[in-house]
């Protein structure tokens, strides 16, 4: 039985009538829908974080060079969706870059000759990077922020070189609603937006791009035409 006062919802990636997935107890607190056609699995709207309650979020997160645990998880991410796919001089976008300045993944990345501009709606608000085109755009961790992933997505392929990457680090989630109720990665309040990797591959395609990478648990790159 839906949750009391739940609205029928549209994906908020491919606009296919969305049904709903999981709602935990009790329901009024929040409810998440899922999409047949795609398998995105998205927040309820009317659940969403507010713009407070999310910075002050981000602000508890150690994503410091500090942390070695997150410069190897950094690392890993760079070696296995960067280094072998995006020019060295070629500029890269952190979109999404965070709260830190610079962010860790940037000086990573300038430590090896990347030259990186990031953006972010809370901590990075700067707009020039509208006016420019990347070998590279990282969306590490950002998906699962995302409260309109198709309008976000649809700016990209503009920004890129043709042959350019895009890279994404999201975790992919359970496809049992159970599973995805006691799954850890739900938990955090900002986490509002869940991809299997054919989800975010069914949609970048109609977009002009091909699958490049697929790997579990998290990592997904994907080419510019």
């Amino acid at each position: 039985m839906s949750p009391k006062g739940a609205i029928s919802r549209r994906c908020r990636l491919c606009v296919e009538k969305a049904a709903l997935f999981y709602a935990p107890e009790p329901a009024r607190l929040a409810y998440y829908w899922r999409c047949p056609s795609c398998g995105f699995i998205f927040l309820d709207p009317r659940f969403l974080p507010s713009r407070k309650a999310a910075v002050e979020r981000y602000l508890l997160h150690d994503n410091t060079e500090e942390s070695e645990g997150y410069v190897e998880y950094l690392q890993h991410f760079i070696e296995t969706c960067i280094v072998p796919f995006a020019p060295v001089d070629r500029p890269v976008l952190d979109f999404g870059s965070g709260p830190h300045n610079p962010p860790v993944l940037t000086k990573l990345l300038a430590q090896r000759g990347y030259s990186c501009d990031c953006y972010d709606p809370l901590f990075a608000p700067t707009r020039a990077w509208r006016a420019k085109r990347y070998g590279c755009i990282l969306l590490h961790e950002v998906a699962e922020h995302l409260p309109k992933p198709r309008h976000t997505f649809a700016q990209l392929p503009g920004l890129l070189d043709p042959g350019g990457i895009l890279a994404i680090r999201t975790r992919f989630p359970p496809s049992e609603s159970l599973d995805f109720g006691a799954w850890w990665y739900r938990m955090d309040s900002t986490h509002i937006a869940f991809y299997p990797p054919e989800a975010v591959e069914k949609f970048l395609k109609r977009l002009g791009f091909r699958l490049t990478i697929s790997r579990r648990p998290d990592l997904l790159v994907f080419t510019a035409s």
